[in-house]
């Protein structure tokens, strides 16, 4: 069954597995990304379809599924040693669309629960508070105790891709238990993307989020207010005093240094409620290189000006990138929704809160 033919209850034939039922379809920006239960076996597994665009399928064969197979593995295994909890029983394979030469691995894996996405979407703000902290402790304090770069300061040598959709959240006896889900392609020993990039400013950018201490937090950071806008002073926040907590000072530093770039000239959390003339003038300057800064930006927008919140899904869709920059015409996109982004009326309500640090101690 082609891929648009998707839908819940279909019935789709998948190596390894043969017939599964289509129990939830997630979404994904640049693959297929499924619950299904194995007729066989009544087993519940999350299959995940890349297209791999760009590529000559000749090189996508045996000998590079294997070697993908045992890069994963390794990636697995190094997270399960420093104490991260991952996925179990991954499965990599490879097949090609049907009537064309476009190569497709598919990643198969047990179901270890909703995602973030999910579970924060509708989440009292008090209860993402501590989900974040339960992120916080789980995954990310195991990574920066134990994949330090010996040679690089702030630098990972075991990375991920630290978004709110890659892992997933379970409750068990009053705690959140969270599990890392996202193994491909496997963040180990500098690799980025399948295939690598070649472009400098990817790889720049692709360090910055995956094996940069200070950029995983940001890129969850945003990732979590892309879900829920509403939080972006409290997300913020929160991450601040974990970061003070177990004494990441460094890592502060070097977010507070992303937040005020250009000297001071983009003024940290507050951008968001700033003239659209004087949005516009930030933004002019910016490429590719600042795509970061762009989507914070987004967020922050979003937080003051409720109305435009409508645009952040179209705002990440057009930013996103694997291993290929972004085109003129998607930078022109991006910059084009937060102009229209910053044309809503900034909420004075929301606005006069900054005089206050968000705490979260009641039901929300």
């Amino acid at each position: 069954m082609p891929d648009s033919q998707i839908f819940v209850g279909s019935t789709r034939s998948e190596p390894v597995l043969d017939k599964v039922k289509v129990l939830k379809i997630f979404g994904g920006y640049n693959r297929l990304v499924y619950l299904g239960k194995v007729v066989r076996t009544g087993d519940r597994k999350v299959i995940k379809s890349l297209k791999i665009e760009n590529i000559n399928a000749d090189l996508i064969n045996l000998d590079t599924v294997s070697e993908l197979g045992k890069r994963v593995n390794d990636f697995h295994g190094r997270l399960n040693s420093i104490g991260v909890p991952v996925v179990k029983n991954i499965d990599i394979v490879t097949r090609t669309i049907a009537g064309s030469r476009t190569p497709i691995i598919i990643q198969i894996e047990d179901y270890a629960g909703p995602t973030g996405t999910d579970v924060i979407k509708n989440m009292s703000n008090r209860k993402v508070m501590e989900v974040i902290e339960a992120i916080f402790k789980q995954l990310v304090v195991p990574l920066f105790k134990n994949a330090i770069s010996p040679a690089v300061p702030l630098m990972l040598v075991q990375g991920i891709d630290g978004v709110i959709r890659n892992v997933t959240i379970r409750k068990k006896k009053g705690q959140y238990k969270i599990t890392y889900i996202d193994l491909f392609p496997p963040k180990i020993d500098g690799y980025l993307e399948f295939p690598e990039p070649k472009d400098k400013e990817v790889i720049e950018l692709g360090k910055f989020r995956h094996y940069y201490q200070p950029g995983i937090i940001i890129n969850f950071w945003i990732s979590v207010c892309l879900v829920r806008p509403d939080l972006v002073r409290a997300c913020y926040f929160k991450l601040e005093g974990l970061l003070r907590e177990f004494e990441y000072r460094n890592v502060e530093d070097g977010i507070n240094d992303f937040i005020s770039i250009n000297n001071n000239s983009y003024p940290g959390l507050e951008i968001g409620k700033q003239s659209s003339d004087d949005i516009n003038q930030i933004i002019s300057n910016m490429g590719f290189e600042n795509i970061f800064h762009l989507r914070a930006l987004a967020i922050t927008l979003g937080y003051y000006r409720p109305a435009s919140r409508k645009l952040l899904p179209e705002l990440m869709q057009a930013s996103h990138f694997q291993h290929l920059p972004l085109p003129t015409s998607s930078m022109k996109r991006v910059k084009n929704i937060i102009t229209e982004m910053a044309k809503c009326s900034v909420d004075q309500k929301i606005a006069a809160q900054d005089r206050f640090k968000p705490v979260y101690n009641e039901e929300l």
